[in-house]
């Protein structure tokens, strides 16, 4: 996974996907706090979903990442988040 170089320079929106363990449904869906249907959790798994870095702790062990598709927030282990090329901009 990438990692921030040692000269990133902080912007108010950075694009990544990260990977988190959600509670999910029968059917593979999103399940519990983040569903509105009231369907059991069957499992978890781990999501790769598209995100935006918000915050970071002060160790660099983790980053506050907003999900795009749904807008809830999570902290989520730097590990399991890789930041998208900006070299576009």
């Amino acid at each position: 996974l990438k990692k921030f170089p040692t000269n990133w320079v902080w912007r108010s929106k950075m694009n990544c996907t990260y990977t988190y363990s959600f509670p999910v449904d029968e059917w593979g869906r999103l399940g519990g706090l983040y569903s509105t249907a009231d369907v059991p959790v069957a499992k978890f798994q781990d999501l790769t979903r598209d995100g935006i870095i918000i915050a970071q702790n002060e160790k660099g062990s983790a980053y506050k990442v907003r999900d795009v598709k749904e807008g809830f927030v999570r902290w989520v282990p730097s590990n399991n988040v890789e930041v998208e090329d900006d070299s576009s901009i």
